[in-house]
């Protein structure tokens, strides 16, 4: 008495979670868990370097900033290969930098007790964090008008935050 098992379909495979889960990422590691509908072998690939026998969860550290793309396909026991599910995501370590466009002159005496200030960064979809005089930061937008001023020196900061939550120094302007 013979028993076998006829198998002619490919199995199916599933990134089940990433971490960290943000598509857009400060961190330069990933640990992606995966599984098959069958039992078998995973083979997983890089950014579309070769495949490679792995196992879950992987976990890839030290990455450079940019695009990254993984891919997982599992093979069953008879050697039917899934077809790829695949992961992309972009890690993003570099603060932007932020330009006040527009304002009162550094160190300028002027009798006006109003300020106006143009805000630009050099990465699309930064926000941007003010404050002043020293009194913390708030979310703002350019321009960005403070009126009644008091007499005396005053000083305005501002920050760039770009869409991965990395914050540039700051950029300040005095007058008085």
């Amino acid at each position: 008495l013979y028993t076998f098992i006829v198998d002619t379909v490919a199995p199916t495979v599933a990134i089940n979670s990433v971490q960290p889960v943000d598509t857009l990422t400060r961190s330069n590691s990933i640990v992606i868990s995966f599984s098959s509908s069958e039992i078998g072998t995973f083979v997983c690939q890089l950014d579309g370097g070769s495949f490679v026998a792995c196992m879950s969860p992987i976990n890839y550290s030290s990455l450079p900033d940019g695009a990254h793309q993984f891919a997982v396909q599992s093979v069953d026991e008879v050697g039917h290969t899934s077809n790829p599910a695949v992961y992309s995501w972009v890690i993003d370590t570099v603060a932007p930098t932020v330009t006040v466009t527009s304002s009162v002159p550094a160190g300028a005496v002027t009798l006006i007790n109003s300020a106006t200030f143009g805000l630009a960064a050099n990465e699309s979809n930064s926000s941007f964090v003010c404050q002043l005089d020293g009194l913390g930061y708030q979310v703002c937008s350019s321009p960005i008008t403070y009126s009644g001023l008091s007499d005396g020196t005053h000083q305005f900061d501002v920050k760039a935050v770009d869409a991965a939550g990395n914050m540039s120094a700051p950029s300040s302007i005095s007058w008085t």
